[in-house]
């Protein structure tokens, strides 16, 4: 297998969807695997004034726009939603997307969404715990 380019940005910074669809375009036209996001929805105290595009209804519009550039979150947040959800958004994206779906996922870590969108924020050995059974509902759902 040989070496591998891909493109990541962060969409709590900023960007516009213009500025997002531009930079997978170009990744893909630079012949790069893959194109990632993170599934942060919130930066900072000042992110209510700034663009924060959901990561993966991001995905969702460049599954469209592109054809062959991997897909992918780098990571997808547990918490966020529920884990029957994500696997039926990530299904939906894939088939969109014709199998170019990845996605990483993670027990979540960032308080200060949490707390800005009303999450509850459990310790470490609950999140890891509650990403496990996640992990188990969605291989059932394969």
């Amino acid at each position: 297998m040989g070496l591998k380019f891909g493109v990541h940005i962060e969409p709590q910074v900023g960007y516009t969807y213009e500025q997002d669809r531009i930079i997978a375009k170009e990744a893909e036209n630079l012949c790069y695997d893959s194109f990632s996001c993170s599934d942060h929805i919130f930066l900072d105290e000042y992110s209510a004034e700034r663009n924060c595009l959901e990561a993966w209804t991001l995905l969702s519009a460049l599954a469209v726009e592109t054809k062959s550039i991997r897909l992918g979150t780098l990571v997808t947040c547990n918490s966020y939603r529920h884990p029957a959800l994500v696997a039926k958004i990530a299904a939906s994206i894939d088939m969109i997307s014709n199998g170019r779906l990845w996605f990483g996922y993670g027990s979540g870590w960032k308080e200060i969404e949490y707390t800005a969108y009303g999450y509850d924020f459990p310790n470490i050995q609950v999140r890891m715990d509650m990403m496990e059974e996640a992990l188990e509902i969605k291989a059932s759902l394969d």
